[in-house]
């Protein structure tokens, strides 16, 4: 391979590997497929991507160490409230679960693919797994119940290594040259006891380092990405396979103590995360022949369809023999159990060494993984919100706003966008504010709006306080929480100079459209009003009539916000949708709030050597 051809490949695992998820997120589909499906292009299709011949054998070893990281950022989302209560489920998905996944898989593998023992245990093994890289996306896209989606969550992050630990005593005992059972016992028992050592040993160095402040904050992120690597190596070297346990322990560990803060630590995960599995699924499809592709049959589609139909349902129904959960949210669940990059790659590591050893049927399984990944993947994907819907399992609310402040200007405006439907929540900390708005029949709540809500919906986010300087730190918070895209402000009242441009979100309106010029709107008779647009009154003859009156701020249609206003540009309006605006008042027109509350909420937000003596 040449230097630019080299140079080419590395480019293109990236490009494709971003690429694809980037595509997948504006269609809201499942990034795995388009992932696996420009793997086969850059593969197999066009050779642009060989990884065995840029990375050589060093690419068997660069797998596992990023299958690790990825291990490690689930881990590290896992938090022991979260499943109080569901514990077992969780346990006996892992144990009881994986073996009877384990148990038809093999005897299917036998009966219907006609592989040989050893290899088709092997790859009853591999597929047990489930993982983090494809059930996230699927929860996040389904929304099922909390309970629910929380015992998928750990079920998808936890089996991994389970599963991999599992693979790896097969292949020793029933590949490598046999083995007891007992053998086995002993061997599993290593692998744990390695794992569990170096993770929680890993975790408590991290968190005494934090406690000390003994690692600088910039260095944190890298830092930790440092942990995570030696953990998972130094638990290889000291037992075969159990790095992947040591860094999920770890990544548990680190989520669940109360020592030291640990946020930053993990900011990287994201974008690692991110990046590593799309380069991993790209290079490990890349990595398929076409005739393998091409070669798929009935045995390959019945071998799929008892794993759908029959060992995923009688593992959930066995593992949730004694819970609360019903009926409907033990379907449901039975119809979750996608594969993911685990599972790719150890049989990709698996395959090398079973061919070389002349093992027959050796060179089925990595087109055999892949084939349930694609299948699973597609499967659940396509169908799995319609069975949540059809169950009733699915948590589905039309995406609405959520308004960070409940003043009078705030909840003027929440009342003319809650009426055309859309759900509007308000956050606030202020108790008069939060009552009278709960007396004008608006949902709000008491909340500290500077703590990071990791909840990932479609809500859009309105900040919209008279004070600037708390404005830019609930915008900071939330767009951690939502991305940018989706939060939004009332301009600063006071300059950019002021309010750096990075604190800000999305200005709502125009850029000059602050608190305060809402708040003397209201006072000179101006409001918010919905104005439906129709076939005969356009956008165009909306802002004829009102001119300069009107600032526009949403775009409603059949109960949910379709398009904003912003100082960046404004949307196309089509009849049957509604505009909500601020529409200033005539010099005649009596004020529409309470002109001393106004007055009060911009007195408190002056500071405190500004403000005017009272009487």
């Amino acid at each position: 391979m040449t230097e630019t051809e080299l140079l080419v490949g590395l480019a293109a695992i990236f490009v494709f590997g971003v690429g694809a998820q980037w595509f997948a997120a504006r269609l809201r589909i499942p990034s795995i497929l388009v992932l696996l499906l420009l793997g086969f292009v850059a593969g197999p299709l066009t050779g642009i991507v060989r990884p065995d011949e840029m990375f050589g054998d060093v690419f068997f070893s660069i797998v596992p160490l990023a299958v690790g990281v990825i291990l490690f950022e689930g881990g590290a989302t896992l938090e022991f409230s979260d499943v109080t209560g569901h514990g077992s489920v969780v346990r006996r998905l892992i144990t009881w679960g994986v073996l009877v996944v384990w148990g038809l898989a093999s005897l299917a593998g036998v009966w219907i693919l006609g592989l040989e023992t050893g290899v088709a245990i092997l790859l009853g093994a591999v597929i047990t797994v489930s993982g983090p890289t494809v059930v996230g996306p699927l929860l996040r896209s389904v929304k099922p119940s909390r309970r629910v989606r929380t015992i998928l969550n750990w079920e998808g992050i936890l089996i991994d290594p389970v599963g991999a630990i599992l693979a790896v005593i097969v292949f020793d005992l029933l590949i490598e040259g046999g083995g007891s059972f007992g053998d086995g016992i002993t061997g599993l028992l290593a692998t744990v006891g390695a794992g569990a050592v170096v993770g929680l040993a890993g975790a408590g160095l991290i968190v005494l380092l934090l406690k000390r402040y003994l690692i600088p904050d910039r260095l944190q992120p890298a830092t930790m990405l440092m942990f995570v690597l030696a953990a998972f190596a130094v638990s290889d070297l000291i037992r075969h396979e159990s790095g992947l346990l040591a860094v999920t322990l770890m990544g548990m560990a680190l989520a669940n103590q109360k020592f030291a803060p640990v946020e930053r630590i993990v900011e990287f995960k994201e974008v690692l995360r991110d990046l590593l599995i799309g380069a991993l699924f790209i290079m490990l499809a890349a990595r398929l022949e076409l005739e393998e592709i091409t070669s798929v049959g009935w045995r390959e589609f019945a071998f799929l369809a008892v794993l759908v139909l029959a060992a995923r349902p009688l593992a959930v129904f066995l593992s949730t023999l004694g819970s609360d959960l019903e009926l409907r949210e033990k379907l449901f669940m039975s119809w979750v159990a996608p594969r993911g990059i685990v599972a790719a790659a150890v049989a990709s590591v698996f395959a090398i060494e079973l061919e070389a050893a002349g093992v027959p049927g050796a060179e089925r399984l990595v087109p055999l993984v892949f084939f349930v990944i694609v299948g699973t993947v597609a499967l659940y994907s396509v169908t799995a919100k319609y069975v949540g819907k059809t169950l009733g399992v699915v948590e589905e609310m039309p995406a609405g706003l959520v308004i960070i402040g409940a003043n009078p200007v705030t909840r003027q405006l929440a009342q003319a966008v809650s009426a055309l439907g859309v759900p509007v929540s308000m956050v606030a900390s202020n108790h008069s504010e939060l009552t009278k708005a709960r007396l004008e029949g608006l949902d709000a709540y008491r909340a500290s709006v500077l703590v990071d809500d990791a909840q990932e919906d479609e809500n859009l986010v309105l900040v919209a306080t008279p004070n600037d300087e708390f404005n830019a730190l609930a915008t900071i918070s939330a767009i951690e929480a939502r991305g940018r895209s989706r939060v939004f402000q009332l301009a600063p009242t006071i300059g950019s100079d002021q309010v750096a441009q990075r604190l800000r979100g999305r200005n709502l309106g125009t850029s000059t459209f602050s608190f305060v010029e809402a708040s003397e709107q209201l006072l000179g008779g101006g409001s918010f009003r919905a104005t439906p647009m129709t076939e005969q009154f356009g956008f165009a003859d909306y802002l004829a009539e009102y001119g300069g009156r009107s600032t526009p701020l949403f775009v409603v249609r059949d109960g949910e916000i379709v398009e904003t206003f912003t100082d960046e540009g404004s949307p196309t309006v089509t009849a049957g949708q509604t505009v909500v605006a601020m529409i200033a008042g005539t010099p005649s027109d009596p004020a529409t709030v309470d002109a001393e509350e106004i007055r009060e909420t911009l007195e408190q937000s002056k500071p405190h050597e500004q403000r005017s003596e009272a009487p």
